[in-house]
């Protein structure tokens, strides 16, 4: 999942528009909707105020995690996704024979 699709399903989640999230975390609109879509990589020093705006409604942890993601070169972005699938199969696999 991109940082933007789990912004954008946080906002959904909480019943909250784009335009009503951008002022109170006092963003402009159409730049919030450049990171949702993928466009704009969102600002890592004004994450603790958005995940504050969606307390409850999004895991911190994952948001700033998604978030430094997004600054992380595609390449290297690329490699962690195959990893952690690569980790998940294996994680199957072992648990599978575990269970015999």
């Amino acid at each position: 999942m991109r940082f933007g699709e789990c912004l954008n399903e946080a906002l959904v989640r909480k019943g909250m528009s784009q335009r009503a999230f951008s002022l109170i975390v006092r963003y402009r609109q159409q730049a919030l909707n450049r990171v949702i879509r993928g466009e704009r990589i969102p600002p890592l020093d004004r994450l603790d105020a958005w995940a504050d705006a969606l307390e409850g409604h999004v895991d911190r942890e994952a948001f700033f995690e998604l978030a430094r993601l997004e600054h992380t070169p595609s390449e290297i972005r690329t490699a962690l996704f195959k990893a952690r699938a690569e980790n998940v199969r294996l994680q199957t696999m072992l648990n599978s024979l575990s269970s015999n």
